[in-house]
């Protein structure tokens, strides 16, 4: 670590460039210290996240040993950037700020800036933004990649907006993430579409009223169920007060989007089995908004679903996706090789690699 300080210090690194010229020096001259570095800020960064947490929990989610991170866990309180309690270890102020100082040079010995703007520029995508890690594995990296799409959020969100918010556990975990915040109840807060019969922390409308308590802002509730036939779905669609909600979302600023797989999400959408055979034939991999996507980003299959449909998303300025884990990858590539305005991505290292290799394989 000194010479990082060193580094900081003596010669500040001023871009992403500096960054990454360090870091690959050093991957190639002192790798045993990138080795370490890593495996000890992965601890301050899974305790910042789960503080407190007992070291049982902490070896669990770290895929260690309570054994072998004792002595990881008693250098970092040598070094006071970890603190005990009977309620388990949680960063000192000396950590937090380590953390916070290590993260943009962590991004560059994982590579991860190369390889956003790679998969940006591939896709046609306005940004992608993607935390260290796989979230398929770890709960850490579904908490952080939740952290980073609620942090986009907010430099996005203004007086005046509305937001839509679709469902999903990836989506519950941005409202988990979210920073108080007091709009003064002028941001309106809208589920993208119905309930799924799911879990209900999982639903749009659960996700929606939470996102709003969060920002003190307003929120309205779509009383409809995703699964409803087109014909009853288009009759209930006239009834007042869900109309009202219907055009909230179709004049949306800003939209959280989950993606899903095709298979997952049909089965949560109580497809028949002869429906999951003709998705199966018709190679659909992804999907969003009851809209199912095969590899080459072409819609092969759509289910009836209320609220928000594909051509009012192309009608909103600010598209978010969330959606990690690289057995997410061939699912989340489909869905945005669709031609869908420019949008950001947040999502994990497992997916970002996951997709690029699909990319290069063609």
């Amino acid at each position: 670590m000194g010479q990082i300080r060193e580094t900081r210090d003596i010669n500040r690194p001023t871009s992403e460039v500096d960054l990454r010229l360090v870091a690959g020096l050093q991957q190639r001259l002192v790798p045993e210290l990138i080795e370490a570095l890593s495996k000890r800020y992965t601890i301050l960064r899974t305790v910042s996240l789960l503080q407190p947490v007992g070291r049982r929990v902490l070896a669990q989610e770290l895929g260690s040993t309570e054994r072998r991170l004792r002595a990881e866990v008693e250098f970092l309180r040598a070094q006071g950037l970890v603190a005990a309690s009977n309620l388990g270890m949680t960063l000192t102020p000396a950590g937090a700020e380590l953390v916070e100082e290590l993260a943009l040079y962590m991004r560059e010995v994982h590579d991860l800036t190369r390889r956003e703007q790679a998969l940006a520029q591939h896709l046609g995508l306005e940004r992608v933004i993607a935390v260290p890690g796989d979230s398929d594995t770890s709960e850490t990296v579904q908490k952080d990649m939740g952290r980073a799409a609620a942090q986009h959020l907010k430099a996005i969100l203004a007086e005046g907006m509305v937001l839509a918010v679709s469902g999903g556990t990836t989506l519950a975990r941005v409202a988990a993430a979210l920073l108080p915040a007091n709009y003064h109840g002028r941001v309106t807060v809208v589920p993208a579409r119905g309930g799924m019969g799911e879990d209900l922390g999982k639903q749009a409308g659960t996700i929606a009223a939470k996102i709003a308590a969060k920002l003190n802002a307003t929120h309205r509730l779509l009383h409809l169920p995703d699964w409803l036939g087109e014909k009853a779905a288009a009759a209930l669609a006239q009834e007042p007060e869900i109309k009202e909600v219907l055009e909230l979302g179709r004049s949306a600023s800003v939209l959280l989007l989950g993606i899903g797989a095709a298979q997952a999400m049909a089965r949560r959408r109580h497809l028949r089995p002869d429906q999951l055979s003709l998705l199966e034939q018709l190679g659909a991999v992804g999907e969003t908004f009851g809209y199912y996507f095969n590899r080459r980003g072409e819609i092969v299959y759509v289910t009836p679903s209320t609220g928000l449909k594909l051509e009012n998303i192309k009608q909103i300025e600010h598209v978010i996706a969330v959606a990690g884990g690289a057995s997410k990858a061939e699912a989340i590539l489909a869905v945005l090789s669709y031609r869908f305005p420019p949008l950001t991505l947040v999502t994990d290292e497992g997916a970002l690699t996951g997709m690029l290799n699909l990319l290069e394989r063609g």
